[in-house]
């Protein structure tokens, strides 16, 4: 039964991937397993010593136009590249660690290695010898012109290159880590260039290490082209860059025209016509926004703008990006896998303000601002984009799931899959009150870790929607495939309400209608319809609501939520008889419901970190059809 069970969802899956898709990856296990690959990449390229490296690629501003920019804000950033200097960085935007860009022996060949390393999530090894951390350090010299920021590039440099032989060891098993590593060396091959520590010596070996990287990515592009997602950008940017960068090598014009080809295939293919990006995560389309304004650093540029599709499928990711950002706070509904990445880190605000991106990408693909002057124009500075142009806000439209003002507003989820989902969060709400999420999405945490944590937050369960039975709206067939999409569609909106349902548990004979309504002033009402397309028989269903971890209290059966801006009152009232439960931090602390609440009353802002949220469950029964209603009342 088992195995008739896993051959239907391989096949299920493949329908739903698609033959191009699993063509592409079956391509890149036969290479793999035949040895064509390893025998490619020992192979090396010719040609090392034969060009120059160009280092023309950014924008490099004036001690006095940074100052200028950043005024007060100058002073993190200063402080987070001493940190740097000491040996300490803040991965994935979270706390502060060891910078260890010395990988656990013995090595082995780069594609022998998993996503594990022993225990340890092999991201962990991954990122900091991303090299991401350059950034600071050279906004940091161009501001203070301190030598001491390039001395610590080279010194830490030299120390992976000596950890780190060619295509040995956990660093060299993603082309993807090799793209973006490639690409902050060539920041810092240009902003450190005047530097005393950059001599002639160590230009001409990291000149060799770059072309190096570059050769490390044609082999094993069958895996980007298979994953359709961040990789195929990310391997495409780092092509390009090598092109462009690397001048007079044997590979410089092939490495450029592969790179143009995949880049606009990816941008073609990734980004809907509404300007969804392919990955349903919002932390995916600020990198792949991030991606396409490096690239337009390149000669790619000329193809943004000289095809009209590619430029705008880019102007509708910047506006659907800008419909998702809290005007208060700058952030963002943590939507969808967050891998902590953050490739261009040029602003001094906290790692979830999406304003940087978004204000950058107006300014390239829309050809104006949509935010007034502040500390979020450090990007558009350093990529060389007019700070002068005029501001204009951008209308949401009728295609964007949003309702409510710049104080108060909700997004209800619902998507119409033409790709890989993300999270199982079809009709989920995120909810923001004068920049609080009050209902929040639970994040990531960690790809990788030991059983329940490892993707478990991709869940139905963890997300503000309702689960039936105890299933997820899909069927997971592994840490990054659902298979049986459900499929949702908007069934109305107006300026005060939106209405949508989804046929994820059709399945079960329910179909789930959500209705999200605002009063216009401080009242916003969820009703939540379960609707039976079958023979009526009985179904468990839990409602679940993240909430920040703030004090509170049960007054008459309303929730009481205490924040820093007054009490917010939770009432959900339903046609059966309902059992609430709370749960903080893994622990039930209120109700007596026989479930493991471990995993419950957990958010994760970013890869790796874990903050105690509040999770107010309701369960109940339904054998007709049924209404749970919940009213939130702002003060």
């Amino acid at each position: 039964m088992m195995a008739k069970k896993s051959i239907g969802m391989i096949l299920r899956a493949c329908s739903e991937l698609g033959l191009r898709q699993v063509a592409w990856y079956a391509l890149y296990i036969l290479g793999t397993r035949s040895g064509c690959i390893r025998r490619k990449l020992e192979q090396g390229g010719s040609n090392l010593l034969q060009g120059s490296l160009k280092g023309q690629c950014w924008h490099i501003p004036s001690q006095a136009e940074l100052s200028d920019l950043l005024g007060p804000d100058a002073h993190p950033l200063i402080l987070e590249a001493d940190e740097i200097v000491n040996g300490r960085v803040r991965l994935f935007g979270g706390k502060l660690v060891d910078l260890d860009l010395k990988p656990p022996s013995p090595l082995r060949f780069s594609l022998e290695y998993g996503d594990r390393l022993g225990e340890n999530d092999i991201k962990n090894v991954w990122e900091p010898a991303r090299f991401g951390w350059v950034f600071p350090l050279g906004r940091a010299f161009t501001l203070t012109g301190n030598p001491i920021y390039a001395s610590a590039f080279w010194n830490y440099w030299e120390e992976f290159i000596h950890a780190n032989p060619v295509n040995t060891g956990p660093n060299w098993t993603s082309a993807q880590e090799v793209a973006l590593r490639m690409g902050a060396w060539l920041f810092a091959c240009q902003v450190f260039r005047q530097a005393p520590t950059t001599t002639a010596d160590r230009l001409s070996r990291l000149t060799i290490s770059l072309v190096e990287h570059a050769l490390r990515i044609p082999p094993t592009l069958a895996y980007a082209r298979a994953q359709n997602n961040n990789h195929l950008l990310s391997e495409a940017l780092g092509l390009l860059l090598a092109g462009n960068e690397l001048i007079g090598f044997g590979e410089s014009a092939k490495w450029s025209r592969l790179g143009e080809k995949l880049m606009t295939c990816g941008l073609m293919n990734q980004i809907d016509d509404d300007g969804t990006y392919t990955q349903h995560s919002m932390n995916y389309h600020r990198f792949m926004l991030h991606v396409a304004l490096w690239a337009r650093q390149s000669s790619y540029r000329q193809a943004i703008e000289s095809n009209s599709q590619i430029l705008f499928r880019l102007q509708q990711a910047t506006r659907w990006l800008y419909s998702q950002i809290d005007d208060t706070s700058g952030q963002a509904p943590n939507l969808g896998s967050n891998d902590g990445s953050l490739i261009l880190r040029f602003d001094t605000s906290n790692y979830s303000d999406f304003r940087p991106v978004t204000q950058a990408a107006a300014r390239a693909f829309l050809g104006h601002a949509v935010y007034p002057p502040g500390p979020w124009d450090e990007l558009s500075l350093w990529l060389g984009l007019p700070l002068n142009n005029r501001y204009e806000p951008i209308p949401y439209g009728s295609s964007v799931n949003r309702i409510g003002n710049g104080m108060q507003w909700a997004t209800l989820r619902s998507v119409n899959f033409k790709s890989r989902p993300s999270h199982a969060d079809q009709l989920h709400v995120d909810f923001w009150w004068r920049g609080i999420n009050l209902a929040q999405d639970p994040g990531t945490y960690s790809y990788n870790q030991n059983p329940p944590w490892d993707n478990c937050l991709a869940r139905t369960r963890y997300h503000n929607t309702i689960e039936i039975d105890g299933q997820d709206q899909m069927e997971r067939a592994g840490k990054f495939l659902w298979v049986r999409r459900a499929q949702a569609k908007i069934l109305e909106k107006n300026i005060h309400s939106i209405c949508a349902e989804h046929d994820g548990y059709k399945r079960l004979g329910i179909i789930h209608r959500r209705m999200v309504t605002w009063d216009g002033l401080n009242c916003w009402v969820i009703k939540d319809d379960l609707i039976p397309t079958g023979d009526p028989r009985p179904h468990v269903f839990r409602l679940h609501w993240l909430l920040p971890d703030y004090p509170w209290d049960l007054v008459d059966e309303n929730m009481i939520l205490k924040t820093p801006f007054g009490d917010v009152k939770i009432s959900i009232s339903a046609d059966s008889p309902i059992k609430i439960t709370i749960a903080q931090a893994g622990k039930l602390i209120f109700g007596d419901d026989d479930y493991d609440p471990t995993t419950d009353g957990w958010v994760s802002p970013t890869y790796g970190v874990l903050k105690p949220a509040l999770a107010l469950n309701v369960r109940g029964l339904v054998t007709q059809p049924a209404t749970i209603t919940t009213t939130w009342l702002l003060p």
